[in-house]
């Protein structure tokens, strides 16, 4: 059998690269003329359909995030702090202006990852009950979600739960995430990527670097921009 080759720390790279690529689409080329030039619509959607391999990379992540970190506690406080500091970037970005009501994907992560600790919690009283409580938890979960107004919504919060639930089986994981996402068509990719994972994670020294560089990067797109405009 052919050994899997993919890191923690290749899929980071891969995720990070592939949401630049999206975020040039969305953040330069549908907000500028480029998008009106000859080719510039057939751009966008080749930098968008790139990008979509790169939120089902990072819901994996997240998953794989719960049960390796030592302190979920400290690893929520970061999801949150990063969220705070990417939310005007991120309004900027993509809107143009600040609105108060949509909310960027470290939001859609935090929510995620605290409904993981929560579905931990549930007590296995009987199957009926079990399913009962989680069923609820998933769906209260998803309703905020919408109602904040994340990034990815309850389909993200959805894609997490179906990767936390079927994390003991990588096939099952694979199929089940890439029919979740194929309403977005390159999505799936992604999960031919991560049945490759190998459970190998190294550049702890870069966390801080992968967290910062979400709003980091929205930043930059938005200067590039008023530089076009």
């Amino acid at each position: 059998m052919k050994k899997k080759s993919m890191s923690a720390d290749v899929l980071k790279w891969i995720a990070i690269l592939t949401m630049f690529i999206d975020h040039m689409g969305a953040a330069i080329v549908e907000k500028t003329n480029i998008y009106l030039l000859p080719y510039g619509k057939m751009l966008d959607y080749v930098l968008r359909f790139i990008g979509r391999l790169a939120f089902p990379i990072f819901c994996f992540l997240l998953v794989e995030g719960f049960y390796h970190t030592r302190n979920r506690q400290k690893y929520l406080c970061n999801l949150l702090i990063f969220a705070i500091l990417s939310e005007i970037p991120f309004e900027m970005s993509f809107l143009g202006e600040i609105v108060i009501g949509f909310r960027n994907v470290y939001w859609t992560l935090a929510i995620g990852l605290v409904m993981m600790i929560v579905l931990g919690k549930i007590p296995q009283i009987s199957d009926v009950k079990s399913n009962f409580y989680t069923i609820f938890a998933v769906a209260a979960f998803a309703v905020l979600a919408e109602f904040l107004h994340t990034d990815y919504g309850a389909v993200g919060i959805l894609l997490i739960y179906i990767l936390y639930k079927t994390r003991e089986d990588r096939k099952k994981q694979c199929i089940l995430g890439a029919l979740a996402m194929s309403y977005e068509i390159t999505a799936p990719i992604a999960f031919l990527l991560i049945y490759k994972y190998n459970g190998v994670r190294k550049q702890k020294h870069l966390k801080y670097f992968f967290y910062a560089f979400y709003p980091l990067h929205l930043l930059f797109l938005y200067w590039v921009r008023t530089l076009i405009v």
